[in-house]
């Protein structure tokens, strides 16, 4: 039994490595990873901005305090700590949810089927990618975190219908 799960894991392996440089050599997918990493960045960046222009509106109170050199201690202290609290925060929430999201997935969808699933539609989405992009004009990355999360919502129905 060991043979087959160790051949299979290296037929995993060598699928996932054709199908990874196939990425990097499609013109459509490596342009739709761009540009969701792109669209990302933009999107942490925001955040950042925001979290700065809190930690400003925080330490305007400082404008209060006579003292310049004071006020101006107060000023760097409030915007700062301000903006670490939150980014602290923020990256805990996240975190979390990370750990509950991987620790769910590995307890309903963490199989061969669900690995079978990602390289499959990972490699359909390479390889036939401009023929996928001319018929539907969509991200190819978003496209492939759809249809496994249609695959997760379809697997959990039926796993819930068949448990009760």
């Amino acid at each position: 039994m060991q043979e087959i799960e160790g051949s299979l894991l290296g037929l995993l392996l060598y699928s996932v490595m054709i199908t990874l440089f196939s990425a990097v050599r499609s013109q459509a997918f490596a342009q739709d990873a761009g540009r969701f990493f792109q669209i990302m960045w933009r999107g942490l960046s925001w955040l950042v901005g925001g979290i700065l222009g809190v930690g400003r509106s925080v330490a305007g109170i400082s404008i209060y305090i006579s003292h310049p050199i004071v006020s101006k201690i107060l000023y760097g202290i409030l915007e700062w700590g301000t903006a670490i609290l939150l980014t602290s925060g923020i990256t805990a929430v996240l975190v979390w949810i990370f750990y509950e999201g991987v620790k769910a997935y590995a307890e309903c969808f963490g199989d061969w089927i669900s690995a079978v699933i990602w390289i499959a539609s990972g490699a359909v989405l390479v390889f036939f990618g401009d023929w996928i992009r001319k018929a539907v004009p969509v991200n190819l990355v978003l496209l492939l975190l759809g249809v496994h999360g249609i695959y997760m919502g379809l697997r959990w129905y039926l796993y819930k219908k068949a448990e009760g």
